[in-house]
């Protein structure tokens, strides 16, 4: 979160199963998550002050109480000449429990 500009993006780095890697969700920026109770969360945990925050996988289960992470991707329109994957949805077992109001879409 940009505490100047107020701009939130939400990133996320993931590894496919069965070892398939993609260096665009792999390098240190990860990929676009989209998921809106997702970056509410997000914003919430950073609070109005802003900053960045890198959790790695157990990190964040465990900031999440959760047990089993899963994610639904799709892909993005042409951009630069290619499609690039999206986070569309973040599923949390057990969930979450953020909810979105109308303060947290702006």
């Amino acid at each position: 979160l940009d505490g100047y500009s107020g701009k939130y993006e939400a990133r996320m780095g993931f590894e496919l199963a069965e070892g398939g890697k993609d260096p665009r969700v792999l390098g240190e920026r990860g990929t676009n998550v989209t998921d809106l109770r997702w970056l509410a969360l997000g914003q919430k945990w950073l609070g109005s002050e802003g900053g960045t925050l890198s959790l790695d996988h157990r990190s964040l289960l465990d900031r999440l109480g959760a047990d089993d992470l899963y994610l639904a991707i799709g892909l993005s329109r042409v951009y630069r000449g290619e499609h690039w994957p999206l986070v569309v949805g973040v599923h949390v077992v057990p969930d979450h429990g953020v909810e979105v109001g109308l303060d947290d879409l702006g």
